[in-house]
């Protein structure tokens, strides 16, 4: 999840980790095709900026553009 820069997110990230850890918030992601991941937020921006990257290169050598 992302939020805006004013939001603290220790804070957000454990209120969404105890929360969506509950047997029944689990099914019901399942249930609506989400895989609950409660990674920290440092490795969420990690695996973010490295899928950015990737398709940032994919663009490029396909000459894709937003014109």
């Amino acid at each position: 999840m992302q939020a805006s820069g004013g939001v603290h997110r220790s804070r957000l990230h454990e209120a969404l980790r105890s929360s969506g850890s509950t047997p029944e918030a689990r099914q019901a992601m399942t249930d609506r095709g989400v895989e609950p991941v409660f990674d920290t937020p440092a490795h969420f921006q990690a695996e973010l900026e490295a899928d950015l990257a990737r398709w940032r290169e994919v663009t490029r050598k396909a000459k894709i553009s937003l014109d």
